[in-house]
């Protein structure tokens, strides 16, 4: 039934839009302009429009000074940088995307190569441009031959700076390693999951709290500081429901009954409770830092001084 999202979202906009809708049911059934081919023009034509109001902003007064964001992934085995552009336009501070692009080399001049490429449409001035952020990666905050070093022969009065938000979390995540705490949370995390299991859970979850919505649990990743927090939260608030669920599979046979037993002791033992709520604790006092809106560097400071 789903026909995928761009149609799905053509058919909400549809509800709201009656002009969208005498558009489309005007079109003779043999061209619709839905067609693969066609999506992606339009996309390109969306893509084109903001890149065109980004650059009509950084133009719209002179002397608009600007820092460039760049950061890498891997995804679906392609190797993507995202690029942004952070400035001030009518007193008011804008971050805007504009660009996300695959590239065969995850070199330092590889890299520098496609945010030059990304930028280029935006015909900025090199001599505004004030800085620029990227995460502490050898590859882009090496001294010699590292991508703000290869940058600054373009931009020669920015300054770097390493991703702050990405400092604070390799320290916090290191800080958080109590290796056999977090594992269980992750395997609590497989276990309620689990295709057959998961529906049971949902099934426990509304019958312990009837009147509340249902809950995922989170998964504890060492890159995402905030998925700690969620994780740890996630287990605190559904650990009657949790319990509950492990002993009704716990009651089985096999291997997965062994696997029941064993997260049940786990999750009972004092250890396990006083971890999952003084982490709790830590990270209610701590999320702040990390989710705070964009804040002037003084602020950041003292906030930092207030968390320490």
């Amino acid at each position: 039934m789903n026909r995928g999202n761009f149609f799905e979202l053509f058919k909400v906009l549809c509800q709201y839009d009656p002009e969208i809708k005498q558009r489309l049911d005007e079109l003779p059934a043999n061209a619709k302009m839905m067609s693969p081919d066609s999506q992606n023009d339009l996309l390109e034509t969306a893509a084109s429009l903001q890149s065109k109001k980004i650059r009509a902003e950084l133009h719209a007064q002179a002397d608009t000074y600007y820092a460039i964001l760049a950061e890498y992934k891997g995804h679906s085995k392609k190797e993507l940088i995202a690029v942004c552009v952070r400035y001030i336009f009518n007193g008011n501070l804008r971050e805007r995307a504009v660009g996300f692009v695959a590239t065969d080399h995850m070199t330092s001049s590889g890299i520098a190569n496609k945010i030059l490429e990304v930028l280029e449409p935006l015909q900025l001035d090199p001599e505004l441009c004030v800085g620029f952020s990227f995460d502490g990666a050898a590859v882009t905050s090496g001294g010699r031959a590292g991508v703000q070093v290869l940058l600054e022969k373009t931009f020669p009065h920015a300054v770097y700076v390493r991703c702050h938000s990405h400092r604070l979390n390799l320290v916090l995540s290191t800080a958080s390693k109590v290796a056999t705490f977090f594992d269980v949370i992750n395997l609590l995390h497989h276990f309620m999951t689990g295709a057959n299991r998961h529906a049971q859970f949902l099934q426990i979850q509304k019958e312990l709290h009837p009147n509340k919505p249902c809950l995922e649990p989170v998964r504890s990743t060492d890159i995402r500081w905030s998925s700690k927090s969620e994780s740890v939260s996630r287990v605190l608030t559904l650990y009657d429901v949790i319990l509950k669920t492990l002993s009704e599979f716990a009651e089985g046979s096999g291997q997965t009954k062994i696997e029941e037993e064993s997260l049940l002791q786990h999750i009972q033992r004092k250890r396990f409770i006083f971890l999952l709520v003084a982490f709790s604790k830590l990270f209610n006092a701590s999320d702040f830092a990390t989710k705070a809106p964009s804040v002037s560097v003084t602020d950041c400071v003292h906030m930092i001084e207030g968390l320490k």
